[in-house]
């Protein structure tokens, strides 16, 4: 199960309802819906890590439980993933608290395969959020956002105790418009994006769409100061 093979044209027959899971301290669990929207049953194995993508389950100090880490989903069924924290191990300052939920998805090995066949597991990896007592929704997040610009750069500063999520960028100057990844600034963080190859400033408008709690992208024109 945790030696994972992935691949770019493999089908993923289980999905996972949403795009991120925000967790507020006061509440004891949160759920995530999965449905197996395929032809056969798939066993899942389920953890929160606080780690990097490579982390393994078992090195997670992530302070959750879930309530069925290893299960099986049949054919067109539904299930409650429950997410369960634990109170004497979770953050209790005031910042959120960024952890990653997987689930991946091992479809059963069919008897007839041949022995050389590759049996791909599919993972997906979302972001969970946990708010701790006294950090509630975030209010006008975009209007916390710093923006400096450099002949060679963009730096923002996120001045919020919530994770501020850029789901893409643009970048425009007399040289043209460049898009940028997505990416995300940490409470508190400063982040530097320096200009791609070929792209020179100064720039002349930013254009971005953050993500909300529910996943929903909010578009932004900001106004940058001069260099």
């Amino acid at each position: 199960m945790l030696s994972l093979l992935f691949s770019a044209s493999a089908a993923a027959e289980v999905s996972v309802q949403g795009t991120r899971v925000i967790y507020p301290a006061a509440q004891p669990e949160v759920s995530v819906a999965l449905k197996n929207e395929g032809a056969r049953a798939s066993l899942l194995q389920a953890w929160v890590a606080d780690g990097d993508i490579d982390q393994k389950p078992e090195a997670s100090q992530a302070p959750f439980i879930l309530d069925k880490p290893l299960f099986r989903l049949d054919a067109g069924q539904s299930h409650l993933l429950r997410v369960r924290s634990l109170p004497t191990r979770a953050p209790k300052d005031d910042r959120e608290h960024l952890y990653w939920l997987n689930v991946v998805d091992v479809p059963p090995r069919e008897a007839a395969a041949a022995e050389n066949a590759v049996q791909l597991a599919i993972r997906f990896r979302m972001k969970l959020l946990y708010r701790p007592e006294g950090v509630g929704v975030p209010v006008a997040p975009a209007a916390r956002v710093g923006f400096t610009q450099k002949t060679d750069a963009l730096t923002l500063h996120n001045d919020s105790p919530h994770y501020f999520n850029v789901a893409e960028m643009t970048l425009v100057s007399a040289a043209g418009e460049r898009a940028l990844g997505s990416f995300y600034l940490a409470p508190g963080q400063t982040k530097k994006l320096p200009y791609p190859e070929g792209f020179a400033g100064p720039l002349t408008a930013v254009r971005y769409s953050w993500v909300d709690d529910d996943g929903i992208l909010h578009p932004e024109r900001p106004t940058l100061p001069p260099l």
